[in-house]
C-alpha cells in the first residue's frame, strides 16, 4: 500500500524505525514481522476476521488501547504514522 503521496508503507515503516534509533537490521525485521501480521503491503486496515486489526493485528486490550489513543488524539485509527507510533506504546504488553 502507499500513502496519498505514493510512498510505500513498508519504506515508511522502515524509515520510521531507523529514525527512532533502531538498527537497520532491526528495522527490517520489524517491518518483516508487520508484513506477516497484516499483509505484504502493510495494510493499515487489515483484519483477520476474528477481531484483530491493523498492521500489528492488535486485539483485545491492545486494540482498545489503540482505539483510545487514536480517539483521544483526534486521529484516524488507520493512519500509518499512528499505527507505527503506538508500536512502542504497546510494547508494554511484551515482557
Amino acid at each position: 500500500m502507499t500513502d496519498e503521496n505514493g510512498n510505500d508503507y513498508r519504506q515508511i515503516a522502515y524509515q520510521y524505525f531507523v529514525d527512532r534509533g533502531y538498527a537497520p537490521t532491526v528495522a527490517a525485521g520489524l517491518v518483516g514481522n508487520l508484513e506477516t501480521e497484516s499483509s505484504s503491503d502493510l495494510d493499515p486496515n487489515a483484519s483477520d476476521g476474528d477481531g484483530a486489526y491493523g498492521i500489528g493485528q492488535w486485539q483485545g486490550s491492545r486494540l482498545t488501547d489503540l482505539q483510545n489513543f487514536a480517539s483521544n488524539g483526534g486521529y484516524d485509527v488507520s493512519n500509518i504514522f499512528l499505527l507505527l507510533s503506538i508500536f512502542k506504546r504497546l510494547q508494554k504488553y511484551v515482557n
